[in-house]
């Protein structure tokens, strides 16, 4: 806001400063939300609970959360208002558990809440993951008599998705009462999340029977599940209805990943590109949809070919997802200098704890004759898993190294109460060979 915008109010009255105060809500900056708290201080506003509980609010969505809570510690008299603001500063600002722990006062203050402050502080639980907690909140609602209207009964319904309480979240799903778009896409998405895709395209096709509607959240839900369960025409039915209800793929972002995951899963590489390439905007998990869908059916040089516009047309930097899509290529067709520069990119970004992707590298390494490096690699991982395991005893049998390999199982076997299958499969060469 200009500084002569600013000295306009000067003089003005409380309704004029506090108009100013919620334009500066609307763009804040910490540069002149600290002149506009100043002319408040001036003009003996901050005993004015309206105008300073948007003072916690620009504050933090300045990203200044240090101030927010100087603020609200100096405010005598807090109204539930000023309580729900705050605690929603917090959890804006990724403090979960700040958020809980001033409920906690609030409630010990013996301070009144409403189901707002109680969906705020859910919000924050189903964050950190905190399902103890969680059931004490969703019973201290019964026990004031909160009925379970939309807004709470979501809440309450991704709050134990999210911790992995799926049959707690149908039930209160069934409770809620005059259940909403967000009510039908909470419990969709939280059984795809829990790995029950079926019962994510059922409650999708309920919602389809009963003309709740739907939006690009339950679309893109309900094609992810019909490609988890290989029901390709299903998905093309939904992708045809999205289409009817307006939600075109190339402006919707969500809806057009879902699709391009579809297609390319379903064998039809070129309908997953033709979405690809009508698309407006392309995140990360667009390309890593994309990149994937090449590497499934074998397009391999357009698989490369989007990785180099992904990075250096585009600018957007692979992650871990993108490099497991293409590793696995690399190692097929014995590509090493491309399976060094990876290497070498997940060491400048530290992502040495990814263990799906070190477990792919190594496997790279092995199948590019690379026995040192492989093994290198395997020493240095930070944590192993089964599959790191079976990588470097199948690596190690297949490159003639026979007695490491034995010498391994041997190992691994000592520390673990079972082998698996591929890991008796990996040595049974091994085993053969003379020693």
């Amino acid at each position: 806001m200009p500084q002569r915008r600013i000295q306009d109010f000067k003089n003005g009255k409380g309704d004029e400063i506090f108009e100013l105060v919620n334009m500066v809500k609307e763009k804040p900056d910490i540069l002149t939300a600290s002149q506009v708290h100043g002319l408040v201080l001036k003009v003996g506003m901050l005993a004015h609970l309206p105008t300073v509980t948007t003072f916690l609010i620009i504050y933090s969505r300045s990203k200044n959360l240090s101030s927010s809570l100087t603020l609200f510690a100096e405010i005598i008299n807090k109204d539930i208002v000023t309580w729900n603001a705050i605690m929603t500063a917090c959890i804006e600002n990724n403090f979960f558990g700040f958020a809980v722990n001033i409920f906690a006062e609030m409630v010990n203050e013996g301070k009144q809440f409403d189901s707002a402050t109680l969906v705020i502080v859910i919000s924050a639980l189903s964050n950190m993951r905190e399902l103890r907690k969680g059931l004490v909140v969703h019973c201290l609602s019964m026990k004031m008599g909160m009925l379970l209207d939309s807004i709470l009964g979501n809440a309450l319904i991704d709050f134990y998705a999210k911790c992995s309480h799926l049959s707690s979240s149908e039930c209160v799903f069934l409770e809620t009462e005059c259940k909403d778009v967000v009510s039908w896409n909470s419990v969709i998405s939280g059984c795809l999340y829990n790995g029950h895709p079926e019962k994510s395209l059922l409650y999708f096709k309920q919602m389809a029977t009963l003309e709740k509607g739907a939006d690009s959240v339950g679309l893109s839900c309900a094609i992810a599940a019909s490609a988890c369960l290989d029901e390709f025409g299903c998905g093309q039915a939904i992708h045809g209805w999205g289409i009817k209800l307006g939600y075109e793929e190339r402006r919707h972002l969500s809806v057009a990943n879902s699709l391009i995951s579809l297609y390319s899963q379903s064998g039809d590489a070129d309908a997953a590109e033709y979405i690809f390439n009508k698309m407006e905007y392309k995140d990360i998990i667009t390309w890593n949809s994309m990149i994937n869908g090449f590497a499934l059916n074998g397009k391999i040089s357009d698989a490369f070919d989007a990785l180099h516009e992904m990075q250096f047309i585009r600018t957007t930097e692979p992650d871990a997802v993108t490099l497991i899509s293409i590793i696995p290529l690399v190692a097929e067709f014995m590509l090493l200098r491309d399976g060094k520069a990876m290497h070498a990119f997940t060491m400048r970004r530290d992502m040495g704890a990814e263990l799906s992707m070190m477990n792919a590298l190594m496997d790279m390494y092995f199948n590019c004759g690379r026995v040192k490096d492989a093994e290198q690699l395997f020493l240095n991982m930070p944590k192993k898993d089964k599959v790191s395991w079976n990588t470097i005893i199948s690596g190690y049998s297949q490159n003639g190294w026979c007695r490491e390999a034995q010498s391994l199982l041997k190992k691994f076997h000592s520390g673990n109460s079972e082998c698996s299958l591929s890991t008796l499969l990996g040595i049974l060469p091994a085993c053969d060979s003379p020693t």
